[in-house]
């Protein structure tokens, strides 16, 4: 596996915190190492972000904590030890939450644990928020105020057509979703979200 050394390699992180080397998405170990030359620290990437098991050391070679990344989202357990070796701090990650894609007539078509959320919440990139907007205003238009149960797409292939774009953009989000399903924006990776779904019937 190919390995670099952070404080002597020249590299770069692209606007979704991937790590990149000569241009291209890293893949293999980071480390870093102290003026005895021992690891101090060591992180495994898979094309640009953390993935599996991540630790640092004192100097001297105690370990000072580790942790497991998924798809550069902490994971699981992370655990931190003093110089003695002794466990100060553990950390739970597992908590995860359902994000769908489910238009509804009237608000917006994200939706956490059965609760609407606002787009502006996630964290998303512009460019897949105003896709999920437009994907939004089309079904929004064939609203019909006066017979709401007629309301609908000129034809099944409009339709089917519809659905399928609203299935590509859920598979777009759980990668770059950044939320806190208490409300409040997150500012670590310390995420566990789970695939968007879009119902056929367009129902929450």
């Amino acid at each position: 596996m190919k390995r670099i050394d952070l404080q002597a390699t020249q590299v770069d992180w692209d606007d979704d915190q991937r790590l990149v080397v000569d241009g291209e998405l890293f893949t293999g170990e980071a480390v870093t190492y102290n003026w005895l030359d021992e690891v101090t620290s060591l992180a495994t990437y898979v094309e640009g972000f953390r993935e599996g098991v991540q630790r640092d050391w004192y100097d001297g070679g105690q370990l000072k904590s580790e942790m497991t990344v998924r798809n550069g989202r902490m994971t699981g357990g992370s655990r931190w030890w003093d110089r003695n070796g002794n466990l100060v701090r553990e950390e739970r990650h597992d908590r995860t939450a359902l994000v769908k894609l489910a238009p509804e007539w009237g608000t917006g078509p994200l939706w956490v644990d059965g609760e609407y959320r606002d787009l502006d919440d996630f964290g998303l990139s512009d460019e897949l928020v105003a896709l999920i907007e437009q994907w939004n205003e089309e079904f929004q238009a064939v609203y019909d105020a006066d017979d709401p149960p007629a309301s609908s797409f000129p034809d099944e292939e409009t339709e089917r057509r519809w659905l399928d774009r609203g299935r590509e953009l859920a598979g777009r989000i759980g990668p770059e979703v950044v939320f806190s399903v208490w409300g409040g924006r997150e500012t670590t990776q310390g995420r566990n979200v789970s695939t968007p779904t879009l119902p056929a019937n367009g129902d929450a």
